[in-house]
Formats: structure tokens, sequence, C-alpha cells
């Protein structure tokens, strides 16, 4: 009985031991779990525009190669598959900068969203001369064949101004079909009458828009070759249909005191229009203006756009509108040196860096309003503290300080300082910004250019 009562302890004992090594060869398995590593790490040198690619969303989007040890996500693969599914250019294309292989064997490559709101690593597959994985070669843009119809005339823009919506301005490719390739001009404003020929024409992948390359006739306006959407555009000898009952609205301007003071006849070229059917943004003129657009762009000189008496016009029938006596007022600037300080003094065009700070026509149009009423404190505070938001944190760079070791002098908007100077000022009367001058920026710091765009007509 001994003897078998010994035996059972053995037997129980090898047993214990040999699952407690098991138990531990599984947990020096568990905790040896290796990561792959990077063996290259390039940098890809081949033409950018081939570069252009799509994730597909069979793989995320990592920090780095996503076998690496504390690589994370920065997208999933379903918010991938969402930038693709969107079919917004700007979203669904990326461009591949570089590419790196692991030790075993695998590809991965760096993009970033033409937007620039997603930039990482994806799985490209195990080749490196070709987009596998969870990224593919796309094609942005596809060039067709300029139409007869587009060559037989030339073109103007339909609007202008500086929308950047691919109508109002040109760019150097249709937008978002490169990466950091943007607009050609900022602001057509003063190409209201200038005319196009049309060269190229394509369409974006993803949103199936056409575009089209246009040259200016005269070449004073060459600077703004450049593409612009198909829809953007009007022809140049294009006249409105004659006016019917069924396709026309008589816009009827009146003055402060409902005394008519101008009128104009919108006509729009859709032949479903009927008498008595709502003038809604869908009925466009040859200008591609709508019923509202036009009654906004065609108010009698000397007047502003104030407000629709009825927003409910149909064909066969009248839009009035209510406009305001309008007068422009000029600015003068000037600074002080302590914050909120009216004590100013004159600053002129060559105490800053670049010049006056630029405005386009839209930003001008600001200081042209109803003469009988004062701006109020708002508009200095709030409406023209957006206009000059600076070059940098707020400041605009001025020139050299001598003798204070390479510092430059900043101006920064004084809001209230400008509102307190201007108190009870009319439209038409001069205005007087200031700007708080500082000695805190070295001229290391200067650009090299400004980004700005449009004149300095605003100054008087």
């Amino acid at each position: 009985m001994k003897n078998s009562l010994k035996k059972s302890l053995f037997v129980g004992m090898a047993a214990l031991g040999f699952i407690a090594a098991a138990g531990a060869a599984n947990a020096q398995s568990a905790s040896a779990k290796t990561y792959a590593k990077v063996a290259t790490n390039k940098q890809l040198t081949t033409d950018a525009t081939t570069r252009n690619v799509t994730l597909n969303g069979s793989n995320a989007l990592y920090t780095k190669a996503g076998t690496l040890k504390g690589a994370r996500v920065v997208a999933s693969k379903t918010t991938l598959k969402g930038l693709v599914s969107s079919k917004t250019s700007s979203k669904a294309n990326f461009r591949a900068y570089r590419v790196a292989t692991t030790n075993r064997g695998s590809v991965y490559y760096k993009v970033v969203s033409f937007d620039g709101n997603y930039r990482g690593w994806v799985y490209g597959g195990k080749d490196t001369t070709a987009f596998n994985g969870g990224l593919a070669s796309v094609d942005t843009f596809k060039e067709g064949k300029v139409s007869a119809d587009q060559t037989a005339t030339t073109w103007k823009f339909a609007t202008v101004g500086t929308a950047n919506d691919g109508k109002q301005v040109t760019y150097k490719a249709p937008a978002w079909t490169q990466y950091k390739v943007g607009r050609q001009i900022t602001d057509s404003t003063s190409l209201k009458d200038a005319t196009f020929k049309i060269t190229k024409t394509g369409t974006r992948t993803n949103e199936g828009d056409t575009w089209v390359y246009v040259e200016a006739t005269d070449s004073k306006n060459a600077n703004a070759n450049g593409w612009v959407l198909a829809s953007g555009l009007v022809k140049a000898d294009a006249a409105d249909p004659a006016a019917t009952k069924d396709n026309s609205v008589n816009v009827v301007y009146l003055d402060a005191n409902g005394v008519q003071v101008g009128t104009k006849t919108f006509v729009t070229t859709s032949t479903t229009a009927k008498q008595n059917t709502v003038a809604n943004s869908n009925f466009v003129n040859v200008k591609g203006e709508s019923l509202s657009k036009f009654a906004q762009n065609n108010v009698p000189a000397g007047y502003k756009f104030s407000a629709f008496q009825n927003t409910d016009a149909s064909f066969g029938n009248t839009q009035y509108v209510k406009v305001v006596k309008a007068a422009t007022s000029k600015v003068s600037f000037s600074y002080n040196t302590t914050k909120g300080s009216t004590a100013a003094y004159t600053l002129s065009s060559s105490d800053f860096n670049s010049g006056y700070p630029k405005l386009n026509a839209d930003q001008q149009a600001n200081f042209t309003s109803d003469s009988t009423s004062a701006f109020g404190s708002d508009f200095f505070t709030k409406t023209v503290a957006g206009l000059f938001k600076g070059e940098k944190d707020g400041y605009y760079f001025g020139q050299k300080i001598a003798n204070n070791n390479g510092y430059v002098y900043t101006y920064a908007y004084d809001a209230t300082a400008t509102a307190a100077l201007n108190k009870d000022k009319k439209p038409g009367e001069a205005i007087q910004l200031v700007f708080t001058r500082s000695e805190n920026v070295k001229a290391s710091e200067l650009p090299s250019s400004t980004t700005e765009t449009g004149n300095t007509n605003y100054v008087g």
C-alpha cells in the first residue's frame, strides 16, 4: 500500500510538473512576440504626378508601417472607404512620397491626402515597383477633345469675384487633381469684360464635372490663363432671349421711401419656365445668374442692395428690391504705441514691408453702405477687424528698426482705438484706421513675398 501511495504521489507530481512546464513555455512564447523591422525607407523621386493614388480601404492607415512596434491607426479601413465613396477629389486623392520595406518583405507607402487631413503609412503589397495592397494608382483627371462649339466662339466668366468655387477664378490644374497645385488667379473682378478661348477640356475622375483650359484673347489678361469649370463660362456674344410673360421677371428697385429708382428685366434661358411659375434658383439667364443674383448685380448706380421686398416672384410678374443710397469711405492708416490709445501717428505705405494691405473687391465693398446711417462700433470691431488679420499672428511686418539688433516693427489692427476715432462716422466720410506698433519680431522672420491679392484702391 505504501508503494502504491508513493507511485500515485510520483505520478501526480510529474503531471503537475508537466503542466507547469507547458504553462511556462506558453507564457514565454507569448512574451516573446516579435515585430517587423524596417529594412529600407526611401523618398520617392519619380514624377510626382505619377504618384497620385487612392486608398481602397482594404488596409488601414498607420503612423508607421502597420507591423512595426508602436504603430497606431491614423484612419481605419471604414474611414478610408468613406473617403473613396465621397467622390470628392480633395478627400479621395492621395499623393505617395516615401516607400519602406520590412525585414519580412512587406512594402509600405507614406501618403498624404490632397486636403492634408490624413497622412501616414499604408500597406502596399510586396513589390516596390507598383502600388498594390491598400492603395492603387489613380488618374485624377482625364483630358478629352475640345468640341467644335467650344472653339467656335469666345467665352467670358459668367460671374466674377473671388469665390474659390471653380467658376470665378482660374486654376493651375483642375481643382484638387494635383497635390498642392492651386489657383492661377484669386480675383477675377477686373476680368468682367475679358474674353477667352478654350484650348483644352477634360473631366475630373471623382466628381465627373467638365473643366476647360482658357487663354485670354488679350495678352494683358494672360495671367488668368488656366483651368475653370465649363459651367462657370458663358459665350461672349450670347444674348438674352426675347422677354415674354413665360420667361421674364420685371425687377423694380425701391429706395428707403418706397420710391422707384430703377428697373431691370430678368430673362431665363430655360424652356420649361411658364407664367406664374416661381423664379427660383434653378432658372438662370444667359450669364448663369439666378433672379436673386441678377437683381443684386444690377443695382442702380449710387445705391446698394438692402433686401428683397418679396421672395416668391414668378415669371410674368415683379420682383421688388429695396436699396439704400450708398457712399464709399476712403481709408487712411495710423499707428499708436499703446494698444487702445487714440494718440496716433501717420502710417505710410513704405512703413509696411509689403506696402499697405491689399483687399479684393468684395472686401473693399464693406466701405460702401447706406450714407444716412453711421457705421456703428461693430463695423470697426468686427467687420474691419476681419479685413486686417495680419500676415502672421495678427500683425503685419514693418521695416527694420535702426540700431535694434535686426528687429523689425510690427503693426496689429487696434479695433478699440479705431472705433473710438471714428465714432458716428457715416459712409462717404474718411476713416482713420489705427494699428499698434511693436518691436518684438526679428528681421529673419520677414516673408520673402506676400500672399495677399487685390489692390489698395480703398486708401485715400
